[in-house]
């Protein structure tokens, strides 16, 4: 897809408007001044590490992997090594890596929504920023913290917990409008900092959950009731990210 829609250069797009390639060759020197600045500015390190908003998004962005963790890494084993997956549904051609295949279109297809409509709300100033993140955020992990706390309710119904698991990765998809962009509006000339600060800390749970799963499930694959409590502990996870968030 990649090679058919980008080109070298705006001039190059087929599909570009006269006024559209102006503006941007406008702008270049611009961009290419303001970059100039960018690197000659000094990074306000202890501005940034002692920053409440930093640290409610490196949370949310923590709190929020943990979670998709689950969901997406250690769900396909349980619905395997519990619930039997394999045994009842390879026959009707439904697989782990089918599900898995499928979650991720969904996400990306959500991701990519709801930064639209984000932006279609910024644009309409029908909510101001600060309150439309907030909301986007909320939903996008108590959506998934709700999905996680009722898979132990459904038990061995597989299409529920299928079901369950799309829905949670389709809500996640709000975050493009929660903890993604809010990094740009709280510092614009440092947000490649910011990002990276907060992504190196959301990469922790890929390390992090898989230690946390082992030591509540004994043997190689653990019952069903510890499995629950990894589901529940794992909601509470979203759940908290999601109230740091909206504090601070």
């Amino acid at each position: 897809a990649w090679m058919f829609v980008v080109y070298d250069t705006p001039a190059q797009h087929p599909r570009i408007s006269d006024s559209e390639l102006q503006l941007i060759m406008d702008n270049i020197n611009v961009s290419f001044l303001n970059a100039e600045k960018a690197r000659k500015k000094i990074i306000p390190w202890k501005a940034i590490l002692l920053s409440l908003p930093m640290w409610a998004i490196a949370v949310a962005k923590f709190c929020g992997a943990w979670g998709n963790l689950m969901l997406m890494s250690k769900l396909p084993t349980y619905l395997e090594s519990v619930l039997h997956m394999s045994i009842e549904m390879i026959a009707n051609g439904l697989t782990n890596g089918i599900i898995t295949a499928v979650v991720y279109v969904a996400l990306s297809v959500s991701l990519t929504s709801f930064g639209f409509i984000s932006d279609w709300i910024g644009q309409k100033r029908l909510i101001n920023d600060t309150l439309s993140r907030k909301i986007f955020e909320t939903i996008a992990l108590g959506g998934p913290a709700v999905c996680l706390a009722l898979i132990p309710l459904v038990k061995c119904d597989l299409t529920l917990v299928i079901v369950l698991l799309v829905i949670a990765m389709i809500i996640f998809g709000l975050n493009a409008g929660g903890d993604k962009p809010v990094v740009v509006d709280i510092a614009p000339d440092h947000s490649g900092t910011i990002y990276g600060i907060t992504n190196a800390i959301a990469s922790l749970p890929g390390i992090l959950a898989p230690l946390y799963v082992g030591y509540f499930l004994e043997g190689s694959y653990g019952s069903l009731k510890q499995w629950n409590i990894v589901f529940y502990s794992s909601a509470g996870f979203y759940i908290f990210g999601l109230v740091f968030f909206i504090i601070f």
